[in-house]
């Protein structure tokens, strides 16, 4: 266990769980400060004033009185409320800590909960420090014992929405060796503004950003995610929903009906694209057997077919794609508008384009906004929704990895992929599945195999 640096300080239990609150209290209600604060205020405001702070001496008084018997206050909870409501009344206190004893009194609950010895064993308050968590984790309250060792634990808080701490704490299992080490690192250090992790004092002190990186996996590691996720929960963009008729033979969509449904169970945006990646790897694939079942006009397959039908899918992603988004362009999705028309006046809608340009050189495409257009709209997007879906499933050491992370830097990501793919690619499934065309549908209900 690493020792202090500033010496070796160590505190009773009692100590720890009373000195801080009294001194604090004793601050509010009977200093020269209060004092000077109180003849500036006018009623109502100075007789409310008079009324909370008699109430906190009367339990400043009583926490004197535990202390010296080594028992436990019972009044943490009263105590709390009145110094809540001293904190939204008087908000202009000067040299505030109000922050910093609400705090206090909520962990001295939670400790006291569980009744611990309040005996002369000593706690050294430079185990821990307390630090600003300088990537925010969307957790109110976290914290994780290490069976081996309390120096290697840790404690992550919010700072700035004691109710939610008060609330999460409640049902959260944490010892009470580990709560009087992180009393004495609150009372006795200073309170960040946002989020605070308990983490081990070291010297040198540990670099932030590996304090950073042990809290995320500390977490990751219980199950519990690091990031707040990026929803996309629109309804499906459907050019044409009336194109949907009883009587035509969706069965042999089953597949990409059931991947659709999932997609529409899935709200984070990522997950969302990959999704409809998938039914767009079915119409890519479905295309080149559709061909070949038309050409037959229902007679069985031979094997002389299957090897040109191989021939036909056996061809990289990349390009498999392109052929795929080469029909569906040529389709009108309304008389004299072609989906390709569609899509680029759909793609001349983002802005502003300096984003877009950005994401698309962060993808590693070298195509830009203007070149979005009537006569290079084919190749570009194939290749954005090809790029994309490679940032997001491949994770090597020299490509861009699309990940939540990105997608909260860089804002031109999210308006490319949820103002222009996602819409695209819905429109583009819903559109082949939603009537009858000779490129993607099977003239027959079933396909006759060579025997």
């Amino acid at each position: 266990m690493e020792k202090a640096f500033r010496g070796i300080e160590k505190m009773k239990k009692y100590e720890i769980l009373y000195d801080w609150p009294i001194a604090e209290i004793k601050r509010l209600v009977d200093s020269d400060i209060a004092e000077n604060y109180a003849d500036n205020l006018i009623e109502p405001n100075l007789s409310l004033f008079v009324t909370l702070t008699e109430k906190m001496r009367t339990l400043g008084e009583e926490l004197l009185v535990v202390k010296a018997a080594r028992n436990h206050f019972t009044k943490w909870t009263e105590l709390y409320s009145c110094v809540l409501e001293f904190s939204h009344n008087f908000a202009n206190f000067p040299e505030p800590s109000v922050e910093k004893l609400k705090l206090s009194l909520i962990f001295a609950d939670k400790l006291s909960t569980s009744f611990p010895q309040l005996d002369e064993e000593e706690i050294d308050e430079n185990t821990f420090e307390l630090r600003e968590l300088a990537q925010r984790i969307p957790l109110k309250w976290f914290s994780r014992e290490n069976s081996q060792s309390i120096v290697n634990s840790v404690v992550i808080f919010a700072c700035d929405d004691h109710q939610e701490v008060r609330s999460e704490i409640t049902s959260s299992i944490i010892s009470p060796s580990l709560m009087f080490h992180l009393m004495a690192a609150l009372n006795t250090g200073h309170l960040p503004a946002s989020q605070a992790i308990l983490v081990k004092r070291a010297n040198p002190s540990i670099e932030n950003s590996a304090v950073s990186a042990f809290a995320r996996l500390a977490v990751i590691a219980t199950g519990k995610p690091v990031h707040s996720a990026r929803k996309y929960e629109r309804v499906p963009s459907v050019l044409n929903f009336d194109r949907i008729k009883p009587g035509e033979s969706y069965q042999q969509w089953n597949d990409v009906l059931n991947v659709l449904s999932e997609y529409n169970s899935r709200d984070e945006i990522l997950l969302k694209f990959l999704t409809i990646y998938h039914a767009i790897e079915n119409f890519m694939f479905k295309r080149p057997i559709v061909e070949l079942e038309r050409q037959k006009v229902g007679m069985m397959f031979s094997i002389r077919d299957f090897r040109r039908l191989y021939d036909g899918v056996e061809i990289g992603d990349s390009d498999a794609l392109k052929k795929l988004f080469k029909s569906v362009f040529d389709m009108e999705v309304q008389p004299g508008i072609t989906f390709k028309r569609h899509l680029v006046r759909q793609w001349q809608g983002l802005s502003p384009r300096t984003d877009i340009d950005s994401a698309l050189r962060l993808i590693g495409l070298e195509f830009d906004y203007i070149q979005f257009n009537d006569n290079q709209a084919l190749a570009n997007f194939s290749k954005l929704v090809y790029s994309v879906r490679n940032a997001i499933v491949h994770n090597k050491e020299t490509e861009f990895h699309l990940t939540f992370d990105a997608l909260d830097k860089n804002q031109g990501l999210c308006k490319l992929i949820e103002n222009f793919l996602l819409p695209s690619l819905e429109e583009i499934s819903f559109y082949l599945i939603g009537q009858p065309n000779d490129q993607f549908w099977y003239r027959s209900k079933e396909i006759q195999l060579y025997n």
